[in-house]
């Protein structure tokens, strides 16, 4: 009987390596997708090669697309497009939506596979034709919130293997499948980020004028200064 092919989205963290290494234990046929989203060739080049080591440890193929002009366009655009109109973004909400269950998935079914999967904390459920978005049972990792935007379709081919499972025994299951990130220390930090300062991110790549100016109350008051207006927003 032929296996059900699954396409594994792999970053060379636990997560997305503990899901690939459970639907292999599950029975599926998998193999690895990874993205490019930032950097110049020597760090995507430096990237996949530690996604290759998982792959390589697991014994199934990787493929990888690069998707940086797309990401640079639909996803940093975005956001820096929100902060200067004085909105407080989600660039993985967005990136979720438009990349990795967009690209990525379109993809994933080109290479002939029914499902993507990843290594979100999160759940779905189907009653009857209908799936349903749910959290995943650790509270503390749940990662359904950045998947709401997510359609139908979308749902219907996707597969989240640790949405029943807690951080730590998942750290375990990596350990026993000796996956060389078992104990990495992770980031929630945003990908194209690196020094986790958006503030400089975003002076660096626009041309919007960074003026200080007072902070005054209802009557007037200086109550302190602000260091331009883009670093306060709704949300």
């Amino acid at each position: 009987m032929e296996k059900t092919k699954v396409i594994v989205a792999m970053s060379g963290g636990v997560d997305s390596s503990t899901a690939a290494a459970m639907l292999l234990e599950e029975g599926y046929d998998v193999a690895g997708l990874t993205l490019i989203l930032s950097g110049n060739d020597k760090k995507a080049a430096d990237f996949t090669a530690s996604v290759k080591e998982v792959s390589d440890k697991l014994a199934i193929d990787l493929n990888v697309l690069d998707l940086r002009q797309k990401f640079d366009e639909k996803v940093i655009g975005d956001f820096i497009r929100s902060y200067e109109q004085g909105k407080t973004p989600n660039p993985c909400v967005v990136c979720n939506k438009k990349i990795k269950f967009g690209s990525m998935l379109k993809e994933a079914t080109g290479l002939g596979a029914s499902y993507l999967a990843t290594g979100h904390y999160a759940k779905i459920h189907r009653s009857d034709s209908y799936f349903h978005l749910h959290k995943g049972v650790d509270i503390t990792k749940d990662q359904s919130y950045f998947l709401y935007l997510l359609n139908q379709e979308q749902l219907s081919k996707v597969l989240f293997p640790l949405g029943q499972y807690k951080k730590e025994e998942i750290r375990a299951m990596a350990r026993d499948y000796k996956i060389p990130s078992a104990d990495r220390d992770e980031s929630q930090d945003l990908c194209f980020i690196s020094d986790g300062n958006y503030r400089n991110f975003f002076l660096e790549h626009t041309n919007i004028e960074h003026k200080k100016g007072p902070i005054k109350n209802m009557q007037g008051k200086v109550l302190g200064e602000h260091k331009g207006l883009f670093n306060y927003t709704v949300g």
